[in-house]
């Protein structure tokens, strides 16, 4: 998210910049409008680029957000980790002093999160819940016999 003000901070330097050159270097003596219409047509473009920027972040947060979300009926103590970290943008420090901790325990957190989301899988980690293996369901037959 911090790209996004970051963006929006250039797209505005951008159009005061054109806006500034076009004024003091007016039409070429050619009688066109040749740089005034470059720089409004780079302006353009950097826009549509923040703007596919914008959606794919955005889209990445939310997806974040499903992870952490799920994680949290899991791991409350991971996803307030990782949800401070990843998608609050916090530093190690704050965290730390946050959750009442030392630095080497809220990292081994954040380990155990991360690995308990690749072992069990996005998507069922998403729904809250750990992914079930066929040595598992033997498991349980066994148990119910």
């Amino acid at each position: 998210m911090q790209r996004l003000r970051g963006y929006a901070d250039k797209i505005e330097a951008k159009r005061q910049l054109a806006v500034i050159k076009a004024r003091v270097e007016g039409p070429s003596a050619r009688g066109g409008v040749t740089d005034p219409s470059r720089r409004i047509d780079e302006l353009m473009d950097f826009e549509a680029g923040f703007e596919r920027d914008k959606l794919q972040l955005a889209e990445t947060v939310a997806e974040a957000e499903a992870v952490v979300s799920g994680l949290r009926q899991i791991d409350p103590g991971g996803a307030a980790v990782i949800r401070a970290r990843y998608i609050n943008a916090m530093p190690w420090s704050d965290i730390c002093e946050v959750c009442g901790m030392e630095y080497g325990e809220v990292r081994a957190i954040e380990s155990a999160a991360h690995d308990l989301i690749d072992s069990e899988g996005m998507a069922a980690v998403k729904m809250g819940r750990r992914s079930v293996t066929a040595a598992d369901w033997e498991t349980v037959d066994r148990r119910q016999r």
